[in-house]
């Protein structure tokens, strides 16, 4: 059965509607989107717009041997839904660096956020 919508919903690709996340960032519980205490903690930073350097490092959990305080290390429990729409809310957010995995030698970073 189809539901019919009064309005269109905006959506994250392939993901939840974007109000969904405006309607749970209050209640949410950071320990079920997160895959560890220290990615809940980050998570917690971005909501209060208080990390260190206002920069953020997202890497693959497996190859993350050493844990600063502004590193999200990603595993299979982490809800990347709830991590991209933190990201987006910050307004303090200046630097963003995606570590690649070993094989591909690069690192993307993303600086001066356009808003």
């Amino acid at each position: 059965r189809k539901m019919m919508l009064s309005r269109p919903v905006k959506r994250q690709k392939g993901g939840r509607p974007t109000s969904y996340y405006d309607e749970h960032a209050q209640v949410v519980q950071l320990s079920a989107i997160t895959s560890c205490i220290e990615n809940a903690t980050v998570i917690q930073m971005l909501q209060h717009d208080d990390l260190k350097d206002n920069h953020l490092i997202i890497k693959d959990a497996i190859f993350t041997h050493r844990r600063e305080e502004n590193y999200f290390a990603i595993d299979e429990d982490d809800d990347l839904g709830w991590l991209g729409y933190f990201i987006g809310k910050s307004e303090t957010l200046q630097k963003l660096t995606l570590c690649c995995w070993p094989d591909e030698e690069e690192r993307v970073e993303a600086a001066a956020f356009a808003r």
